[in-house]
């Protein structure tokens, strides 16, 4: 699979220990399931680690499962957090390192 952002190589990582999600071993991206996403809006431990790459540019923005449905913004993710999602799997899609700001987004929400 192919990372949206920058077009490099996924590979398997688990997100939260019970999961089967996907990083770009380029840009540190993270492709995870709507239901993993739920899990860290409920506050379960990030097994990641923040890789703090630069930042690049040359993917598609497309799901990386079927390479052509464009991705785009899910309504109820936090302000200021970059992260899509596909309308067709509806597996999410975090930029770089930005699945640890949505992570603090939520936890500043829920405290709230």
């Amino acid at each position: 699979m192919r990372c949206p952002s920058c077009g490099g190589e996924l590979g398997g990582t688990s997100a939260i220990g019970t999961d089967n999600s996907w990083r770009c071993g380029s840009c540190g991206g993270v492709w995870v399931a709507a239901w993993v996403v739920n899990q860290m809006a409920e506050g379960k431990e990030l097994m990641l680690e923040a890789e703090n790459k630069e930042k690049l540019t040359g993917g598609k923005n497309v799901c990386p499962v079927d390479g052509e449905t464009v991705l785009s913004r899910p309504a109820d993710s936090p302000d200021g957090v970059n992260c899509w999602s596909c309308g067709k799997c509806g597996w999410w899609w975090f930029d770089g390192d930005e699945v640890f700001e949505f992570k603090h987004a939520w936890e500043i929400k829920r405290g709230y």
